[in-house]
């Protein structure tokens, strides 16, 4: 979303609100597109679930302890959900962004 505005954005697990870039990428987007509040949970969501993403994969080895016994199937049901929130909201606001071209 950030290039299709051309917006430069932090790479890693990087976009955070307190980024200028993501900032900066959140003031460019025409105040027009109806789903402006749904980016800023989408940013929240990239925040969130970057934190638990290694634990998702790792566990806790300070602690030895397998990721299955942190997470349950409702968890990663739950990341399914989130993602397709996002992947839907990008397609929404590329198609915005292609139609206002």
């Amino acid at each position: 979303m950030f290039k299709a505005i051309g917006c430069d954005f932090d790479y890693s697990h990087g976009i955070n609100y307190e980024s200028g870039k993501t900032q900066a990428f959140y003031h460019t987007i025409p105040s027009d597109y109806g789903r402006r509040d749904d980016i800023v949970r989408a940013i929240f969501l990239t925040q969130l679930w970057s934190i638990f993403y290694e634990k998702a994969k790792y566990g806790a080895p300070e602690l030895d302890t397998d990721p299955s016994i942190i997470f349950e199937i409702e968890d990663g049901e739950r990341a399914i959900n989130d993602a397709s929130f996002c992947i839907h909201l990008a397609q929404d606001f590329l198609k915005y962004v292609e139609d206002d071209s």
